[in-house]
């Protein structure tokens, strides 16, 4: 539950929009982008840890459903007396 909570690390595609002129932006559009191998490992490492976040949050939701109704049921057992007798 914790992990669903964490920040992400930095959008690479973010960072590289901010730290761009719009110049050289014009001209970068006009040919193929060029990444380098850090950048691609920087957007692997962000998708990544987004998609391992969602899921995280997914399986916190099933977690608490699940130990409410282990509780639920336990509650009903007791108000119920259902016992096993061992004799």
């Amino acid at each position: 539950m914790i992990a669903a909570l964490l920040p992400l690390p930095p959008n690479p595609k973010f960072e590289m929009l901010e730290s761009g002129d719009n110049n050289t932006s014009r001209a970068r559009s006009k040919r193929p982008e060029r990444r380098s191998p850090l950048r691609i490992v920087d957007e692997t490492r962000f998708e990544s840890a987004r998609w391992w976040r969602n899921l995280n949050r997914i399986m916190s939701v099933v977690g608490l459903l699940l130990i409410g109704a282990i509780v639920a049921l336990a509650v009903i057992g007791v108000r119920s007396h259902w016992i096993v007798d061992s004799s």
